[in-house]
């Protein structure tokens, strides 16, 4: 929630009740002031993946906390690709590794090395990479998205460097001009933004639904779309009632923090 002298933004993004790979971004814009005013929302989301790679924890070792940042770098390896979902409402982005460092296929060289000489470490004495069905991380990660639920995006853009500029975080340059409907970003300023427009008289209010999800093998962009495009503003309510119904409950007269907790992991 924030609010400022004219207007007033309540926005939360949520799971719903089951096992689509999909959060929904409910956003409620309200007009605070005396006259009528011409608005523009902006949903932004990243495209740099941030994987559990057990390479990138091996390679910085038990005791160091570079793990955070080779995850990150690691991520950082990845090209990405952009088409406009149909219907323009936002957008689509899948990715492509672009393979290893030099400086990453050394360190591994070196882990190896180490294990030779120092077999009861940690992580135990040199192995083959596991094949089959287990990765130490995801190569070839799914295709993600951004759409607008409750009308078409007005436009979209896939470069964040450009929209933040030198303003940032809290005065992006982007929200002085339009996106720019360019979808030829491919390194590490590549992101998802869907812009809509509206108008709001004083004391009117409205609420833009959005959603953002992942794509692993059995699901479609076009029909998780279609799905929860259906009442976008009845979602929140009957997935909390779903919990309601579905969750597990278990109290302790004594100790009330224990059912809090229960409830948390279990929808986690």
């Amino acid at each position: 929630q924030v609010a400022g002298g004219k207007y007033q933004v309540d926005q939360t993004i949520f799971a719903p009740f089951g096992d689509d790979p999909i959060l929904i971004s409910q956003v409620t814009v309200t007009n605070r002031g005396n006259a009528a005013a011409d608005l523009r929302w902006i949903e932004y989301w990243g495209c740099q993946a941030w994987q559990f790679s057990y390479r990138s924890l091996m390679e910085a070792g038990p005791n160091s906390r570079n793990g955070a940042a080779l995850r990150r770098a690691f991520g950082d390896r990845f090209s990405h690709h952009f088409e406009k979902l149909q219907g323009s409402r936002g957008l689509l982005e899948s990715k492509a590794f672009r393979g290893r460092t030099p400086e990453d296929e050394k360190a591994w060289s070196m882990l190896h090395e180490f294990l030779k000489k120092n077999p009861n470490t940690y992580f135990g004495p040199p192995f083959d990479e596991p094949g089959g069905q287990v990765w130490m991380e995801d190569l070839n990660p799914p295709a993600t998205f951004l759409a607008s639920l409750d009308g078409p995006a007005d436009a979209v853009a896939t470069n964040a460097m450009v929209f933040f500029g030198a303003g940032g975080v809290e005065q992006p340059n982007g929200l002085s001009r339009p996106l720019d409907g360019n979808l030829n970003s491919t390194g590490m300023e590549s992101a998802m933004l869907a812009e809509r427009h509206f108008r709001l008289g004083p004391g009117e209010k409205r609420t833009l639904h959005f959603a953002y999800g992942y794509l692993p093998k059995g699901f479609e962009a076009g029909a998780l779309i279609e799905k929860y495009q259906c009442e976008p503003d009845q979602l929140l309510a009957r997935s909390s009632e779903r919990w309601k119904q579905e969750g597990i409950r278990f109290s302790v007269e004594k100790d009330p923090w224990v059912e809090r907790e229960v409830t948390w992991h279990h929808y986690y």
